[in-house]
């Protein structure tokens, strides 16, 4: 899983129309500023100078509301289908890491209680036979090894929980920036 290179790209282009969009409003705030010097000011040269820069300022106004605009549709669009996707990603590796856990904690068990069932009678064999002692060495590597196993799976199990956080903070992020491009369709449409 992992942030894949199309979250990334996502990402980008979402920082990328935002960046639009709060240019937009600035260039709106700073149009409306100069329509109302240019209708409180007496100055007619005055009144002409603001009113030309409100009009230089609507070409770009108009300019970055299509860009803001085609890039909230199309993020909308990505986003959706990302989500879409991850979501089954996500739940496909949950029961599949669910399965492993269960199988690795089953064999576990099963090594543990021959382990000890052979150890408590080790006691007993120290006068055993060679091939007694072989078996009982057996066992106790076996032991060891799924110590190490469990040991592994704990990490795994660690990595899984951080991998999953990081999809509940994706979704999230793209969850809200779902509605931040509703509100732009909205408010930036003429």
């Amino acid at each position: 899983m992992g942030r894949t290179n199309v979250e990334q790209k996502l990402k980008g282009d979402i920082g990328h129309k935002n960046r639009h969009a709060a240019l937009l409003r600035a260039r709106l705030a700073e149009a409306a500023k100069y329509r109302r010097l240019a209708a409180e000011t007496r100055n007619r040269r005055k009144s002409k100078q603001y009113a030309a820069s409100a009009d230089r300022l609507q070409a770009e106004i108009e300019r970055l509301r299509a860009c803001v605009l085609d890039c909230g549709r199309d993020l909308d669009k990505r986003i959706r289908e990302e989500m879409k996707i991850s979501e089954q990603e996500v739940a496909d590796f949950q029961k599949r890491y669910e399965k492993e856990l269960a199988e690795y904690r089953q064999a576990h068990a099963d090594a543990k209680v021959k382990t000890e069932d052979h150890a408590l009678a080790a006691v007993g064999w120290r006068h055993a036979s060679q091939e007694e002692r072989k078996k009982l060495t057996e066992l106790q590597t076996v032991a060891a090894k799924a110590r190490a196993q469990e040991t592994k799976e704990q990490k795994d199990a660690a990595k899984v929980q951080k991998e999953l956080d990081s999809e509940a903070r994706d979704k999230a992020f793209f969850s809200l920036e779902l509605k931040r491009i509703a509100v732009e369709q909205v408010a930036f449409r003429k």
